[in-house]
């Protein structure tokens, strides 16, 4: 799960391989889109794309997105060009249904590192990566009672098991999520 951000991007490739599923945030690349015209024309876009985000399979959606970028020409083009593809990910993998609310947005995400800001604000004098990791650690069991499940985590095991099928090497190993 990524927003867009081309340096996590190229790191994550660098760690897991070019190969790696990447589930872009809806929420970010539909503002991205929208994120230049008028506000009237931008709630238009808006439910524009929300629409397409509900279609089915990925080739429908992908029509509704160049129709919406054809369509309302004042979409930011490159932002719906850009991998509409990596927006459907989960759909691909065939756990929209069950880990669709939660993962097909960065909230889930973007509350933890909140958080985690928070409680590491007022600590800048790092003398090496040993102590942050240890505050990092500790901030975590801190602030770990009062997370929410994400909708659906009984199914991270089918997520789980999709990734290790895509993720297959000639071998027939895994480079990642070996079990």
């Amino acid at each position: 799960m990524v927003d867009g951000a081309k340096r996590l991007r190229k790191a994550m490739s660098t760690v897991f391989g070019t190969e790696t599923p990447v589930q872009r945030c809806q929420w970010y690349k539909r503002e991205n889109a929208v994120g230049y015209p008028t506000p009237s024309q931008q709630m238009l876009g808006r439910r524009k794309l929300r629409g397409a985000y509900k279609m089915l399979t990925c080739a429908e959606a992908k029509a509704v997105l160049l129709w919406c970028r054809h369509d309302l020409g004042f979409l930011n083009e490159s932002a719906v060009d850009e991998g509409p593809e990596k927006t459907f990910t989960l759909r691909r993998l065939s756990v929209f249904r069950e880990l669709g609310l939660s993962l097909k947005a960065m909230n889930c995400l973007r509350s933890l590192n909140s958080l985690v800001a928070q409680r590491m604000a007022k600590v800048d004098r790092w003398r090496s990566s040993e102590p942050k990791q240890r505050w990092l650690a500790a901030v975590l069991l801190d602030i770990e009672p009062r997370l929410r499940r994400i909708e659906g985590f009984r199914a991270l095991a089918l997520l789980r098991r999709a990734l290790v099928a895509e993720i297959r090497c000639e071998d027939g190993t895994t480079t990642i999520l070996a079990a």
